[in-house]
């Protein structure tokens, strides 16, 4: 069920000249059983991973069928030490429960792998279990 939260994501989203078509679905957490359900490959998805850099929180948006290579990331950051958040730092920074990730999370940096790009249209978290997001890729850039 939409709600109020929901709503407010989506306008911040329209605001940035983000559309986002929400996908009603099941409430999953695992990326593999949602785009199961949804029956799409693994590369017409997305992840917002929140990770701890240097003691600073970043997001990374990677494809699903790409592995982040964190020595790829550490230098792009410039930075010693990256690890995932744990599931209680991500819920309280960002307000959601663990695997409800979506595209503006409350960081000061936020990258976007290039293979992103390859593909139209990718899905992606909303900020809901029950609901993913079809995304114009180009438009993330706006992020």
């Amino acid at each position: 069920m939409k709600d109020k939260q929901m709503d407010d994501y989506i306008n911040k989203l329209g605001e940035l000249g983000i559309e986002c078509e929400l996908l009603d679905r099941p409430e999953l957490r695992e990326v593999r059983n949602v785009m199961e359900y949804l029956g799409r490959p693994l590369s017409d998805g997305f992840s917002t991973l929140i990770m701890k850099a240097d003691g600073e929180y970043v997001a990374i948006i990677r494809r699903d069928d790409c592995q982040l290579s964190l020595k790829k990331a550490k230098s792009v950051l410039k930075v010693k030490d990256l690890k995932m958040a744990t599931e209680k730092e991500f819920t309280k920074l960002t307000g959601l429960l663990s695997g409800a990730a979506h595209v503006l999370p409350p960081v000061k940096k936020v990258l976007l792998d290039e293979m992103l790009f390859e593909k139209k249209y990718l899905l992606g978290g909303t900020g809901s279990l029950s609901y993913s997001g079809k995304y114009l890729a180009e438009q993330l850039k706006k992020i």
